[in-house]
């Protein structure tokens, strides 16, 4: 596992590192379990002016490698089911429309 964090991270500071803070520290927080999920912050220091271009190439980056390891995000899938209803019960006047 700290292999694993450190050859990921190597691959983000050489893709972000010139706008990455190395002080503080970047780290990584398990911070809860979720819905068939583990829960982590990972927490790097910009400027503002860099912050959006550092959290998407971040993004696409543990997306790259967890696609490399053949690691899955299992999403979450909802079914619809869709029921027939009956027509309303209720008597129309001649327009058509009924009367509820």
């Amino acid at each position: 596992m700290c292999i694993a964090w450190v050859q990921t991270w190597w691959g983000l500071w050489t893709l972000c590192g010139s706008v990455i803070r190395k002080d503080p520290e970047p780290s990584v927080l398990f911070t809860d379990f979720g819905d068939s999920a583990l829960i982590f912050r990972l927490r790097v220091w910009t400027v503002v002016a860099h912050m959006l271009t550092v959290e998407t190439a971040i993004r696409f980056e543990i997306d790259r490698l967890f696609r490399e390891r053949g690691i899955t995000i299992a999403f979450p899938q909802r079914d619809i089911h869709i029921r027939s209803t009956a027509e309303p019960s209720g008597s129309e006047d001649e327009s058509g429309r009924n009367d509820f």
